[in-house]
């Protein structure tokens, strides 16, 4: 978020672009978050094994072994849940903690960096427009590393642990629905850059209007000082 040229940027990695900015205490919320992700994304898995297990527990021939089966998977059943929703709330508040704390370090350093510009500078930039988009990106931001990265971790998990579970069980049906999965990313990837290109020119008329309506008020104290309010 500093203001510099392109040309001076630097490609980083996931991990030093989410933590650079970070502190201790924000790495440890992060690695926690990430690892209750991971928890979560096995759950669904688990939940197949267990609903299976209930299906063919009633194939049984014998009676109290089938009675005595359906209550030890109805009691997994419930520590699956208890850990589901364990895993869920320590995911949602560690991530949301971690990404409310980069962005505000981000808006801090981009604030610093914004008033040490020389006067120029701020001749030739739209001013409004420097207000609103940093809020604007700073959001998209907190989203991209708060709830949105937890989830990607989650369901990236989820379909990893879910491809060993299936080929296991029926690696045949898995060989064949791998086969699908090429084609359903590359139309994921096409809804995802029209996606983009829709959320950037949304995001260059959201910062157009910031900066009208920032210049707008900016000025009324100016109408006012010079008793102008009746030909506003």
């Amino acid at each position: 978020m500093l203001l510099e040229d392109e040309e001076n940027t630097a490609s980083v990695s996931i991990w030093e672009m989410l933590t650079g900015h970070a502190t201790t205490s924000d790495k440890i919320y992060l690695v926690v978050g990430i690892i209750t992700a991971i928890l979560s994304g096995a759950n669904q898995p688990a939940n197949l094994i267990i609903f299976g297990e209930v299906l063919n527990s009633f194939n049984a021939q014998d009676e109290s072994k089938r009675t005595e089966m359906i209550n030890f998977l109805a009691i997994m059943y419930v520590v699956v849940g208890a850990q589901m929703f364990l895993t869920q709330f320590i995911q949602n508040y560690c991530m949301a903690s971690f990404s409310a704390k980069q962005t505000r370090n981000i808006r801090e350093e981009y604030f610093k960096s914004l008033i040490k510009q020389p006067v120029s500078y701020f001749d030739v930039q739209d001013q409004g427009m420097l207000a609103t988009s940093v809020m604007e990106s700073t959001l998209i931001i907190q989203d991209g590393m708060g709830e949105k990265f937890g989830l990607g971790v989650q369901f990236s998990c989820s379909f990893f642990f879910g491809l060993i579970v299936a080929l296991y069980y029926a690696w045949q049906l898995a060989l064949l629905v791998c086969a699908i999965v090429p084609v359903a990313g590359f139309v994921i990837a096409v809804l995802a850059g029209v996606l983009t290109k829709s959320t950037e020119a949304a995001t260059g008329a959201y910062n157009l209007a910031g900066s009208i309506a920032t210049e707008a008020l900016g000025g009324i104290r100016t109408v006012a000082g010079f008793n102008g309010e009746k030909h506003w």
